[in-house]
């Protein structure tokens, strides 16, 4: 009794998707020792339900098929899906941190009227928001030509 237990209670944890797999394979084979045989059925469900969140996409994808899986295609699609996870934690991992600073301008300030912000501006329905040509420095030429209590301050796109 205690393999079928080990069975039905073993998940993949912290171990790879091969270690996790080649575990259930050996506590299958033990069981087909001593007379009891699982299903390979039976061990493609017991494999996916150990999984963990992480694979919750791949999971669904194999229990929505049509045809079953056999264990040793789960073997080989899990172990593909884990390397693929793998590289998209590394390019995740590589990518920078940015943010984008804008100006927001009242929209007649693009016919002549620059001296006229949005910030500053009644008209909140003319208002538009256009990128800064100086990002990367967080300032800008039009707000170093007026006053200092006419510069605009940078907003957060996702704060504001």
């Amino acid at each position: 009794m205690s393999l079928k237990e080990r069975l039905a209670s073993i998940s993949k944890g912290t171990s790879g998707v091969a270690d996790y797999l080649r575990s259930i394979r050996v506590i299958a084979d033990e069981l087909a020792l001593i007379g009891h045989p699982i299903d390979d059925l039976d061990l493609v469900i017991t494999a996916l339900n150990g999984l963990g969140p992480t694979f919750r996409e791949f999971t669904a994808s194999i229990r929505a098929r049509d045809s079953p899986l056999l264990f040793d295609e789960l073997f080989d699609k899990l172990i593909n899906f884990e390397i693929f996870l793998q590289r998209e934690e590394r390019h995740q991992q590589s990518l920078p941190a940015t943010a984008h600073y804008t100006h927001c301008y009242n929209a007649s300030s693009f016919r002549g009227k620059r001296s006229q912000n949005y910030r500053n501006s009644s008209s909140v329905r003319n208002s538009t928001t256009l990128p800064s040509a100086a990002s990367s420095n967080f300032s800008s030429n039009s707000s170093q030509r007026g006053s200092s209590s006419s510069r605009s301050v940078p907003k957060c796109q996702y704060c504001d």
